[in-house]
């Protein structure tokens, strides 16, 4: 039975290749094959990306070029076999692109005589000049088209019984050659082809494999007695997963593919365009607000804004924020900040970028890799060229004081690049800014802290004044009026000549609108009532006469009164009364704790 069931496959095999030739299939191909160059003594390549006028990306195997070392030198050759065009030789270009899947490694042209399996793929990507050593470019030569979409990933998936045609050049000799092959075994990214007597006894490698309607399959690589292709679906799927796939650039058309002209003005029928549809790519790419799966959209296509716009509404949605913490661990921020060079004019997508840098800037150990990155003079380059744009400030602003929490290296670097003008601008521009002020005054505090050098240069340049202006206008806003104390708190404790200023412009006021606020946040009231015993600690003679007025006394004993069981708010109000040699007693004569907190005291 086995030996009949040979016999039939053998009969069946040469029925199919004896229906279908190499010429049917090289005349599918002919678009195709300008994109096929050779690497002197080595294989083939294709090419599969021209990023803009800068350099090409060729795509082929490992056993061509193994590392970025051997690539450094080595040259790719189009049209050599070409009678209508001279041959165009390319310097390889490591340095800009190359990559690989496994470790490095140096080609052994002499031991390659082995089957491949699927325990890695054994392909490479590596870049090359745009323009050629003499005339001419990659301007007109049209890379193949990879398969990026789900219809294209389907129709370049091989098994057995599919017919193939390999493009090669022997040794990397400059002969081409054509193999028309049949896969005799699939595994999940290598598929093996039979192998005729004719076909064996030599090397051809890193050439592009087509199938009979000329669509690119996958990379060849025929060594002797063995003829493998690492499929073009799995070499796509192991570029996107390894973040590479953005380093190959397609034309990605915004157009809706419903929407798309079909027809020319004369009712003539349009061929299909030459670039990717991003609805069918956001539906190829998209598995859900998967973390890791949005960023590696973000980074594979990074050019492409509509797909960038989906992503990071997705990244900035509410119920997003807990992920965002991983953005480091999954190699996120590096790919989340290139978004900002590569769409500088871009206000929209700017805006979501930082939105989206901010929710990850709240988690501290996404922060290292964000001041590595040196994401502090990016921030503000976006916030100098876009003055007027709140969203963008404020985020920015979000970001730097998440950054300066607790690292004075970020503080100096954001002062010495001159930061603070540009914060106190903004500061200044969006008074309104409910977030924009919170974040701002609560990040001038931290520049502020323990150094006095920080401190006379934001009060020299306004800073201490703009406090006051923003609890006018904010009032009423809690969290904008706490960041305003906690920032007084800290005046009053490292300066008494920044202490006699804020006198001068009403902290008592201030702080008496806080105390009257702040009616259900025991926190706020406790730093309020702290602030007011540093304020006073500082000059009593001067300051002290606050503290026997009858209005004043009122709010504090009213603060007392709104959590009667708070030992640190009836500390510090104690605190208040003894500074001025007062007796708490008479005051909260009737509060259980008061003997305690008084001892204490």
């Amino acid at each position: 039975a086995g030996q009949a069931e040979s016999v039939t496959m053998i009969a069946n095999r040469l029925q199919v290749l004896q229906e279908l030739t190499t010429s049917d299939i090289v005349l599918e191909c002919t678009n195709h094959l300008p994109a096929v160059c050779r690497i002197a003594g080595r294989g083939a390549a294709t090419l599969i990306s021209r990023v803009y006028d800068d350099y090409g990306v060729l795509l082929t195997s490992v056993f061509v070029i193994g590392s970025k070392g051997e690539a450094t030198g080595l040259e790719a050759t189009f049209f050599e076999n070409d009678i209508r065009r001279k041959k165009r030789e390319f310097r390889l270009r490591p340095d800009k692109l190359f990559f690989c899947p496994r470790p490095e490694t140096t080609v052994d042209l002499g031991k390659s005589n082995i089957p491949l399996s699927d325990d890695f793929l054994p392909y490479c990507i590596v870049a090359c000049n745009f323009q050629a050593n003499g005339p001419g470019s990659l301007g007109d030569i049209t890379p193949i088209r990879l398969p990026i979409t789900a219809a294209l990933l389907e129709a370049a998936a091989l098994g057995p019984g599919s017919i193939s045609l390999a493009v090669q050049y022997p040794s990397g000799g400059p002969e081409r050659k054509y193999i028309l092959a049949q896969v005799e075994e699939s595994g999940q990214s290598i598929h093996s082809y039979h192998v005729e007597s004719i076909q064996s006894g030599y090397l051809a490698t890193g050439g592009p494999f087509f199938d009979a309607k000329g669509t690119f399959v996958g990379v060849c690589h025929h060594s002797q007695n063995f003829i493998h292709c690492m499929g073009a679906d799995a070499v796509v799927r192991h570029l996107f997963e390894s973040n590479m796939l953005g380093e190959v650039e397609f034309e990605i058309l915004d157009t809706d593919p419903e929407l798309a002209d079909k027809y020319g003005p004369e009712g003539e029928q349009l061929p299909p365009p030459s670039g990717y549809f991003f609805e069918d790519l956001w539906n190829t790419w998209y598995h859900g607000d998967d973390m890791a799966n949005l960023l590696h959209l973000v980074t594979a296509f990074l050019y492409s804004r509509p797909i960038l716009v989906r992503a990071l509404q997705r990244l900035t949605h509410p119920n997003a924020r807990a992920g965002l913490e991983s953005m480091a661990a999954n190699g996120g921020v590096w790919p989340v900040l290139r978004i900002l060079d590569k769409h500088p004019f871009d206000k929209h997508v700017i805006e979501a970028t930082l939105a989206t840098l901010g929710g990850a800037s709240s988690f501290a150990v996404n922060r290292p890799q964000l001041k590595h990155f040196e994401t502090m003079p990016i921030l503000l380059t976006c916030m100098r060229e876009y003055p007027t744009n709140p969203m963008i400030n404020q985020w920015g602003i979000y970001i730097v004081m998440n950054l300066c929490e607790e690292d004075h290296e970020c503080r100096d670097a954001f002062l010495a690049a001159g930061g603070f003008e540009v914060q106190l601008a903004a500061m200044t521009r969006f008074i309104s800014n409910q977030h924009l002020q919170q974040w701002a005054i609560r990040l001038m505090m931290l520049l502020m802290q323990d150094n006095a050098e920080h401190e006379a240069l934001i009060f020299q340049q306004g800073g201490v004044t703009h406090l006051f202006t923003a609890g006018e206008a904010l009032w009423n806003v809690e969290l904008v009026v706490e960041a305003i104390v906690l920032t007084l708190h800290v005046i009053a404790q490292q300066s008494a000549e920044l202490t006699a200023f804020l006198w001068q412009q009403n902290v008592l006021g201030v702080l008496k609108a806080a105390l009257d606020l702040f009616c259900s946040n025991e926190a706020a009231l406790v730093l309020t009532l702290a602030t007011l015993h540093a304020i006073v600690q500082r000059d009593k003679p001067t300051y002290g006469a606050v503290l026997i007025d009858e209005v004043f006394s009122r709010s504090v004993n009213k603060a007392v009164g709104l959590f009667p069981s708070s030992t640190p708010l009836l500390t510090e109000a104690a605190k208040c009364y003894l500074l001025m040699d007062l007796d708490p007693h008479r005051a909260f004569h009737d509060h259980p704790m008061v003997e305690h907190v008084i001892r204490t005291l």
